[in-house]
């Protein structure tokens, strides 16, 4: 890892990928799947990070360069940022999530340079970033500033739908392209022997279970999830609930989970090294979300053919599944629907179709295609 700017004259072939950090996400994950593939074409690919912190940094190839600004604020990274694009002038500098955008946005105004900024929005802003201070901060300047972008990439129409609310200018600006989510990698680590650290202790992933997976953040309403499961778990004795991710509710759920009398069936072990085998052996995978922009994991259980139950929260889940023909749809924060849906999901058989729909649509060979054809 190198932690100062890199000074390489090659850079008429250089792309650059901007994310926050290492440490878990869905669109940090996707954007590192796209670095990887680009590497693969013989691209030279820097990553940019703010702090070159997390366990999704053992997905990066290690023929691609870390450049960590060394910093915790987005905003405090500007001026590095500036004198990265400066030096190296990359052809492409493409980013995900909001502050970072913004971001690469400015940098790129403030430097002149001739880097063309593609920014990626993956979830709808105003539900998104509304709940704090800097998100507020930021929704404020969107309009401003997407704008300044060469591209803005929308993962789902209900996300673009929300950008040309907040700026009509965003309209002409922004595409819909798919996220690089589905590759070879993630159904070889399906298949492959779990290792020790990625094991999940009183946790047998032979027996039937029901999994979730996501920060544990109210976005993704793990409460209802839950409930849902306490209603289900009285009927059938030998179903268990897993739910990968780690985050601020934890001790909310925590306490939820120890009220309903669920310790020893409801399992939450934090961030997991190898999520896909989990994936791949679910009785029936359940987004639960209450907002999303497109929910990669729920993408990556239908990959599998897994049977899944999802809310029909904006946006993302309706057009994944094809208004429910790949699975089945529920009301937001509606536990017994909820219920209801996974009582006849685990019954079902994997969906074979659905799996080839996912593939064929975020199959990372055809999205990088999609993402490269911007520049």
């Amino acid at each position: 890892m190198n932690t100062l700017i890199n000074k390489s004259s090659n850079a008429s072939s250089l792309i650059t990928i901007f994310i926050p950090s290492f440490r878990g996400g869905g669109a940090e994950r996707a954007m590192i799947l796209f670095a990887n593939e680009l590497l693969r074409r013989d691209y030279r690919v820097n990553i940019l990070v703010l702090s070159a912190e997390g366990p999704l940094k053992q997905m990066v190839a290690k023929e691609i360069e870390i450049i960590s600004l060394q910093t915790k604020r987005a905003f405090k990274s500007l001026p590095k940022v500036i004198k990265y694009l400066n030096i190296n002038k990359p052809t492409a500098l493409y980013s995900t999530i909001i502050h970072i955008n913004l971001i690469s946005v400015l940098a790129k105004f403030l430097s002149r340079s001739s880097t063309k900024v593609i920014i990626r929005e993956s979830n709808t802003p105003k539900s998104a970033f509304s709940h704090s201070r800097s998100g507020r901060i930021s929704l404020r300047l969107l309009p401003y500033l997407y704008p300044l972008a060469h591209t803005v990439i929308a993962v789902s129409n209900g996300v673009k739908d929300a950008l040309i609310e907040m700026s009509s200018k965003l309209d002409e600006k922004t595409k819909i392209v798919p996220t690089p989510v589905i590759s070879d990698e993630i159904f070889q680590l399906a298949e492959a022997k779990l290792e020790p650290k990625s094991s999940i202790s009183n946790f047998d992933a032979n027996k039937p279970y029901l999994l979730g997976a996501g920060r544990l953040h109210f976005q993704k309403d793990f409460q209802t999830l839950i409930e849902a499961f306490s209603i289900i778990s009285k009927e059938n004795n030998d179903l268990s609930l897993l739910i990968l991710g780690e985050g601020e509710e934890r001790k909310a759920l925590e306490q939820l989970i120890s009220d309903l009398n669920l310790s020893d069936r409801v399992h939450l072990p934090g961030f997991v090294e190898n999520p896909f085998y989990y994936f791949a052996r679910a009785s029936t995978f359940v987004l639960s979300s209450k907002f999303e922009g497109m929910p990669n994991v729920l993408i990556q259980a239908l990959a599998f053919g897994t049977p899944s139950v999802a809310t029909n929260c904006k946006s993302g889940p309706i057009e994944i599944s094809e208004d429910g023909r790949y699975c089945k749809i529920v009301p937001v924060s509606d536990s017994k629907a909820m219920a209801d849906a996974i009582r006849e999901s685990i019954k079902s058989e994997p969906n074979r179709e659905a799996a080839n729909a996912m593939i064929n649509r975020f199959g990372i060979k055809n999205a990088v295609d999609e993402y490269l054809a911007i520049i």
